[in-house]
């Protein structure tokens, strides 16, 4: 037996406690007159503003964005094919990025209390430029793990020399089919709410897990 050509997968995965929390909530307004309505919107989106200007100088939020106002109008259904006056709509949307967990626990317990306002997401993250370091380190630890299995099914075979031939992301290899898989994945899982009673709003997010997978061959002789 003199060559043999080997392909193996690696894979690798880290779980990394999270760094940021993203919140995107909307205020919501509504009425008959649109007038009327956009005005209750910006002036209910106003304090919000001020109060996240303030969390950002103090640290808690690294930056925040604000969508400009959306309006929109509609005649909703009232029953037996009947349709109420003319409704009008106004939206404006948040998203904040919080660097603690117990300040986006505590804004949020605060704004929730808030009729016009709801909370449509919060998703935790690494900081970008610790992202970029896991998806490296997971990277080089799955062809790693390629490594070892190309050698063990050497070994097995009675033979010593591997060399490497290609490696690739998932399903990128040059004879793979046409559609490869992420090569790495970066979950991060949304809060977990809880009530803590008199401690208020508590929210405990799951670790963000980076997932590599990478595909290699070698010839060994």
């Amino acid at each position: 037996m003199s060559n043999v050509i080997i392909t193996v997968r690696g894979e690798h995965e880290d779980r990394y406690a999270p760094q940021e929390g993203v919140v995107r909530i909307a205020v919501h307004t509504e009425g008959r007159e649109r007038a009327a309505v956009v005005d209750d919107a910006t002036a209910q989106a106003s304090p919000i503003s001020t109060a996240l200007e303030h969390r950002q100088k103090s640290g808690s939020v690294s930056h925040w964005t604000s969508e400009r106002i959306a309006v929109w109008s509609d005649r909703p259904w009232i029953g037996e094919g009947q349709r109420s006056d003319l409704v009008h709509h106004a939206s404006i949307q948040f998203t904040v990025v919080f660097v603690a967990a117990a300040e986006l626990s505590s804004w949020i317990e605060e704004i929730s209390t808030l009729d016009a306002v709801s909370v449509e997401s919060v998703v935790w993250r690494l900081e970008s430029a610790s992202a970029a370091r896991a998806e490296s380190d997971a990277a080089e630890r799955a062809v790693s793990v390629a490594v070892a299995r190309a050698k063990a099914y050497a070994e097995a075979l009675g033979l010593s020399s591997v060399i490497a031939m290609e490696v690739a992301d998932s399903g990128m290899l040059s004879d793979a089919p046409a559609t490869p898989s992420p090569p790495t994945a970066v979950y991060g899982m949304r809060a977990m709410a809880a009530d803590a009673s008199s401690q208020g709003l508590a929210l405990r997010p799951d670790d963000i897990v980076v997932a590599t997978t990478v595909d290699a061959r070698f010839r060994a002789s």
